[in-house]
């Protein structure tokens, strides 16, 4: 790492451009973001989201090592120039040695579901992009791999309100009504202003917040965690207990935005630290995966098999209480239906420090119950 990286060194961050190495040690790197002041980010986000060179932002490794790797070989590129004996030589190198998406992840990230939801899919533009994206070493574009992997719109629109009937569906049979979300009591004046927005948007408008979950292990910046009826408890006691003095508010938002054209919602039925980084995103979209989010049988991490029905809890709580939705772009404030504060001190201490009139556009009231563990807490506690 110190080979590319010491104090004074220029970063660059996926979402804060460039960033200024203040400081590093085995784990952490310190850094200058400007206005943003002095952040910490984790060496493993080398690679993901903090890059040596800004052009490479537009790529990702699953590991740090990878990136280094990757980056080793281009100095090494640069510095060495390699000395061919034929043109036959030297595009052989040059094919082994491109740094290329395939073709069909490339028709998938280009092809999203915003874009199939929207009905808004011009294949021209996408198979211009992956032309670009697929010239062999000799410069000539790949036109027979490209028709293979070319979508058929109306099928892909088809298959997508199918299975925004098949959640539909399992919404009703199970009497879902809200998704939940907790944050700081601070943050409540931006949300009921702006709406609920990840960490991306925050960053990108210079939006002040106080974040939880500091490394996202699921990179998913662009998303907001929530939870299905009833909050994560197990993290939420986490974060109270990190912050002992902190007040928080539990937020209601409707079902609704499970069928919104502006987010996509991804399904995940454990943490999906410990799925989406291994997985691609785009599996979590399906009705199979929201139904997963309620199985019978669950596997815990010790390998032992949890059955839902031994658990007694309603049916529109997921098995796992880590369970999450994660909700890409901005949930608009239309759909906040509930605002749950701890007490009438909390209640109290927001309209004297922060605001009287936004909160009185909202529908909200205490209920400690948001701020208890679920009833199945024991055993939860007991067997993992």
């Amino acid at each position: 790492m110190k080979e590319f990286i010491q104090v004074g060194t220029i970063l660059y961050h996926k979402y804060l451009s460039k960033v200024k190495v203040e400081d590093i040690n085995n784990d952490l790197i310190k850094v200058n973001a400007g206005t943003k002041g002095i952040l910490e980010f984790p060496l493993r986000d080398f690679g993901k989201v903090i890059f040596i060179d800004k052009k490479h932002q537009n790529m990702k490794f699953d590991r740090t090592e990878d990136y280094l790797d990757f980056c080793r070989n281009e100095y090494k590129l640069k510095k060495e120039p390699q000395i061919f004996n034929s043109k036959l030589q030297e595009e052989k190198y040059i094919e082994s040695n491109r740094f290329n998406k395939h073709i069909y992840n490339t028709m998938v990230d280009l092809c999203n579901f915003e874009d199939i939801k929207n009905n808004n899919i011009n294949l021209e533009i996408i198979k211009g992009k992956i032309k670009m994206e697929t010239k062999s070493a000799n410069g000539n574009e790949a036109a027979e791999q490209i028709s293979i992997f070319e979508p058929d719109k109306s099928k892909l629109i088809v298959d997508n309100k199918k299975e925004q009937e098949k959640i539909k569906e399992i919404i009703e049979r199970r009497k879902i009504k809200h998704l939940i979300h907790f944050t700081r009591i601070e943050n409540l004046s931006s949300i009921l202003e702006n709406g609920l927005m990840p960490i991306s948007i925050l960053f990108d408008k210079e939006i002040c917040y106080i974040g939880n979950d500091r490394n996202r292990l699921d990179e998913m910046l662009d998303c907001i965690s929530c939870s299905v009826t009833f909050p994560n408890y197990k993290l939420f006691f986490a974060f109270r207990l990190k912050e002992p003095s902190a007040k928080w508010v539990v937020i209601a938002i409707s079902k609704d935005i499970l069928f919104s054209t502006n987010n996509t919602a991804y399904f995940c039925s454990t943490n999906a630290a410990a799925l989406i980084p291994k997985i691609r995103k785009e599996i979590y979209t399906k009705a199979e995966r929201l139904e997963d989010m309620f199985c019978d049988n669950y596997t815990a991490k010790n390998g032992k098999i949890i059955q839902r029905r031994s658990l007694q809890i309603d049916d529109n709580y997921t098995t796992d209480p880590q369970a999450e939705i994660l909700i890409s772009g901005i949930i608009d404030y239309k759909y906040i239906d509930y605002i749950y504060f701890n007490n009438q001190d909390d209640v109290d201490y927001y309209r004297k420090t922060y605001d009287t009139y936004l909160l009185s556009k909202f529908n909200y009231k205490i209920d400690q119950k948001y701020f208890q563990p679920r009833k199945d807490y024991e055993f939860w506690k007991k067997e993992l």
